[in-house]
């Protein structure tokens, strides 16, 4: 994990419906607790640098987010 990253905290996974795609309950440091789905983009603009989360995958039991501008994937259980 990047240093400028702030701790990310997977709280849960659902879905409202089956045919729905799965949203997750996503923890960013202190910067807030957003839901989020498969090709979300959260811009982190309090952190130096180009801080940006991409959301790649959701499954039953953790997120799959790309972080920065590298591109580094990063497995949030």
């Amino acid at each position: 994990l990047p240093e400028q990253l702030p701790m990310l905290t997977l709280k849960g996974v659902g879905r409202a419906a089956v045919a729905d795609p799965p949203t997750a309950i996503l923890e960013v440091g202190d910067l807030g607790t957003f839901v989020v789905r498969p090709g979300d983009v959260l811009s982190l603009q309090n952190l130096p640098g180009e801080n940006v989360l991409r959301i790649k995958s959701i499954d039953d039991i953790s997120v799959t987010v790309e972080a920065g501008s590298f591109g580094e994937i990063i497995v949030v259980r």
